[in-house]
């Protein structure tokens, strides 16, 4: 049997472990996005009244940007991980799932780039980008103990993030 590399814990002995964005989050980004769509609401009449079509094709992408933005950041960006045996859940604002961990081929890069989203990629399972924040290397490390297709860190720029966010503050 593996040993965790974080706490020297069986891996398959039954714990369930958690990684997750912090509270404040997830009513943030909705307050931020409401903010948003009030403010693009009140203003569009009044651009396109006063400017003409030329606002109106800019009101129409700025509508399209916001669309696509509620798309990936509550159906798509996990902001919660769990870790139940061999079993990934995870949980976006308005939609969640789960897999087994032996499907997972890595966690990439979004888009290949060197972005603070890192992405699992698994076998018969759309991606999961999740926003690296807090300690998910500690939460990786747990997955490759299961699977070593998964690296026990955050990689590239995302490592960054992943690090200045887990950072223990003095008392």
């Amino acid at each position: 049997m593996n040993t965790s590399p974080t706490d020297e814990r069986l891996a398959d002995s039954g714990p369930t472990y958690r990684w997750a964005m912090p509270a404040w989050w997830l009513p943030f980004s909705t307050a931020l996005l409401l903010f948003m769509v009030v403010c693009g609401a009140w203003g569009a009449p009044r651009m396109i009244e006063k400017n003409g079509w030329p606002a109106a094709l800019f009101m129409a992408a700025w509508f399209g940007a916001f669309l696509w933005n509620v798309y990936w950041w509550y159906f798509r960006v996990a902001y919660k991980l769990e870790l139940d045996g061999d079993t990934l859940r995870w949980q976006a604002p308005l939609a969640r799932g789960e897999l087994s961990v032996h499907s997972i081929t890595g966690v990439t890069p979004f888009l290949n780039t060197q972005e603070q989203i890192p992405t699992i990629r698994a076998v018969g399972h759309r991606s999961i980008p999740v926003f690296a924040r807090g300690d998910l290397s500690s939460f990786l490390a747990r997955l490759n103990v299961i699977n070593t297709a998964v690296p026990d860190r955050v990689g590239g720029f995302s490592g960054f993030f992943d690090r200045a966010g887990s950072r223990k503050r003095p008392q």
